[in-house]
Formats: C-alpha cells, sequence, structure tokens
C-alpha cells in the first residue's frame, strides 16, 4: 500500500521594499509571511477564480501601504510543505520552494534587495523608536554609511 503525502502548508515568504514617502526615495522593506490557502489564504479571497498574478497585487496593494511603489524583495519564495505518515509518530516531509522571480510574476520583485537588507541595522524594529510614522513591524530604511571625518592639517 503506497501512502501519499499531504499538503500541511503552503505560503509566500519573504519582503515587501519600495520607496517611503519620507525621507523622500529612502529604500524601505519589511518581512513578509502570507498563507496561500485556508480560511486567511491570499488565493480564497475572491469570490471569483483569480490568477496567483492578481492575488499578488492584491497582496502587495494590502500589505505595502507605506510604500510607493512596493514589489516583493529578491529572495521572496512560494514554500510548500509536504507531509507522510510512515509509522505513528513518524513522519517524512518533503519541502518545495518556488522563486518568485522565476514565476510568469517578475516585474513584481526587486532583485537588488532582500529582507536582510533592511534587517542588518534594526534587528528589533517593532521596538525601536525610530520606527516613527511607519506602522509596527515595519523595518526602517539602512542608515547611510558613515564617512571618514576629513582631519584638519
Amino acid at each position: 500500500m503506497t501512502q501519499h503525502y499531504n499538503t500541511t502548508a503552503a505560503y509566500i515568504s519573504g519582503g515587501i521594499c519600495g520607496p517611503i514617502r519620507w525621507p523622500h526615495g529612502a529604500m524601505a522593506g519589511r518581512p513578509l509571511r502570507k498563507n496561500l490557502r485556508g480560511r486567511w489564504g491570499i488565493l480564497d479571497r475572491f469570490t471569483e477564480p483569480a490568477s496567483f498574478r492578481e492575488a499578488l497585487l492584491r497582496l502587495l496593494c494590502e500589505e505595502g501601504g507605506e510604500f510607493q511603489c512596493p514589489r516583493f524583495t529578491g529572495d521572496t519564495v512560494i514554500r510548500v510543505e509536504r507531509r507522510r505518515l510512515d509509522a505513528p509518530g513518524k513522519y517524512s516531509v518533503h519541502v518545495k520552494e518556488l522563486a518568485l522571480d522565476r514565476l510568469d510574476c517578475a516585474d513584481l520583485v526587486d532583485e537588488k534587495h532582500h529582507v536582510g537588507d533592511f534587517m542588518a541595522h534594526h534587528p528589533h524594529p517593532r521596538h525601536s523608536r525610530r520606527a516613527g510614522r511607519l506602522r509596527a513591524g515595519t523595518l526602517m530604511p539602512p542608515r547611510p554609511s558613515k564617512k571618514p571625518s576629513q582631519e584638519r592639517d
């Protein structure tokens, strides 16, 4: 008897980035993880069948409110986890990740930026006083590099 794998999770994982309104043109980003299916899944919100691209565009509109032109970060993937029961208490798990830029929605991805670009300087943005007007959970733009001061002769 052959046992089949059952999908236990399917979600999008990565980040959203883009220029913020103030300071004008500064890049910012934040992590993102949303279910694809289920009660709160991005693909099950439509009354009529919708394409995967339409679901991603809607997600960008909903989650990218503080950005002028939100796009997914280059490391955003679709992750599908499947599990098979081998014996009582023992499971086999298969995980497949599909890069978003390899699907038919590569124009929605900013390949130059990754989630880690925005987390390097602010590891705990929810507790940062610098969060300003950005929504809780968002990440601040990276700090500009400090230029060495010129010494006086």
